[in-house]
C-alpha cells in the first residue's frame, strides 16, 4: 500500500461485531470531537471493554513490536465518523514530553461507511476493508480520509505508539 501495509483479516467476524456492538452501546459515552460529524474517546474513558480488545492488543504486539517502539507510551482510542464526516490532510503533533519520537497509530477498521471514508496516506487513496488493520505513520506522513456517506458510520479502533526517530527531522 505504497509507504504503508496493512493485515487483512486481522480480526474474525465474531470480534468485530462484538467490538461493533460495544461500540453502538456506549455511543452516547463517546465525546463529540471539533470534527463536525465524528465522535471519539480514548478506551479508558468506555467501560466494560469487550475481552477481545486485549487479545488484540496483544496479536498487534507480537507482530509489531520492537526496539523503536517507547515501552510505555501508547493512547488507543474509538472514532466514529458519521455521513459528512472526513479528516483534513494532517500530520499528528510531536509528542510534547518525547522530542525523540513520533506517532504511529494502527486503525483497525471495524465498521466502513457505504461510502468514502476512504484513508489517503501520502497522497495515495486506499480503500481499507472491515477487519483490516493499516499502519499510520501519523507523526511523519501526511493522512486524511475521504467524505463519509450514508447511514452506516465508519468505526475504527485505533493504537497508538510512539516510536523511536531514526534522524532528525
Amino acid at each position: 500500500m505504497g509507504k504503508t501495509y496493512c493485515y487483512e483479516d486481522f480480526i474474525t467476524e465474531e470480534e468485530r461485531i462484538v467490538i461493533k456492538n460495544w461500540v453502538i452501546e456506549n455511543m452516547s459515552l463517546i465525546r463529540d470531537t471539533t470534527h463536525t460529524y465524528r465522535k471519539m474517546s480514548y478506551f479508558e474513558e468506555i467501560p466494560n471493554h469487550p475481552e477481545c480488545i486485549s487479545k488484540i492488543k496483544e496479536k498487534l504486539y507480537s507482530l509489531e513490536y520492537n526496539d523503536s517502539f517507547h515501552p510505555t507510551h501508547n493512547t488507543n482510542n474509538i472514532s466514529v465518523h458519521f455521513a459528512g464526516a472526513n479528516i483534513v490532510t494532517h500530520l499528528d503533533p510531536p509528542i510534547p514530553t518525547l522530542s525523540d519520537y513520533y506517532k504511529r497509530r494502527y486503525n483497525l477498521m471495524i465498521s466502513m461507511a457505504e461510502g468514502g471514508g476512504e484513508l489517503i496516506y501520502d497522497g495515495e487513496m486506499f480503500k481499507l476493508k472491515e477487519k483490516s488493520i493499516v499502519c499510520i505513520d501519523a507523526g511523519i506522513i501526511h493522512h486524511s480520509t475521504t467524505v463519509v456517506t450514508g447511514e452506516t458510520p465508519r468505526i475504527l479502533l485505533s493504537f497508538g505508539y510512539a516510536i523511536k526517530k531514526l534522524s532528525t527531522f
